[in-house]
């Protein structure tokens, strides 16, 4: 049986409690399976992304409502999909219409981008910039396989740029809100990472580096 990964609030707690549990030894020591229980609990709490960027730059990935994943490329990076797939548990679904709709209709794709809808929230996905639509920059958050400032100018967005500075991408979709949390900033800047130049979205510049 595959479970997804334990988020890292739940890790500290089960941490916090199995330590609890080693120090006392009086009858109050078992108060600590109340922490361990919700560490344990924590893997079925948390929502796996709605949306994964590897660092390549180049693979995209959505979930749908099977709660499977549809990447952009049927042969992107091979070990980004592992790890995508048992985190969340999942698999890999089919790969990006050329054209049309994903089969529970989340994923609308033409020549130049994808248009991902959940919970209330649009994303456009661009993957041939030379066919974009650029009404389609009107979206609550663009992705893109290229450097995309010039393409939808203050539209908030994650690009190839954003991935090579801070790693791959996840984020969450929720009505009004959209949560997005980067490799770089997980782990933290180190002194051999390229100089971030501009925030997650790049929403105070317009997108621009």
């Amino acid at each position: 049986m595959n479970l997804p990964s334990m988020p890292a609030w739940g890790l500290g707690v089960l941490g916090l409690g199995g330590l609890w549990l080693c120090i006392w030894r009086r009858r109050w020591r078992y108060l600590g399976f109340v922490p361990v229980a919700l560490g344990l609990a924590s893997i079925w709490l948390s929502r796996p992304p709605d949306i994964l960027f590897a660092d390549n730059g180049k693979l995209m990935a959505v979930r749908a409502t099977d709660g499977n994943y549809l990447p952009s490329l049927a042969h992107g990076d091979r070990s980004a999909e592992e790890t995508w797939s048992k985190r969340a548990a999942s698999h890999l679904g089919p790969v990006w219409l050329g054209s049309g709709a994903s089969a529970d209709g989340s994923l609308n794709c033409d020549a130049g981008a994808c248009v991902y809808r959940a919970r209330g929230v649009m994303v456009t996905l661009i993957r041939d910039a030379d066919h974009f639509d650029r009404a389609q920059c009107s979206a609550d958050l663009v992705l893109a396989n290229v450097a995309a400032w010039k393409i939808c100018p203050g539209a908030r967005i994650i690009d190839r740029v954003d991935t090579y500075r801070n790693g791959g991408y996840a984020v969450w979709l929720d009505p009004g809100a959209i949560r997005v949390e980067s490799v770089r900033a997980d782990q933290g800047a180190r002194l051999w990472s390229p100089k971030r130049g501009r925030d997650n979205l790049g929403a105070d510049n317009g997108g621009q580096p």
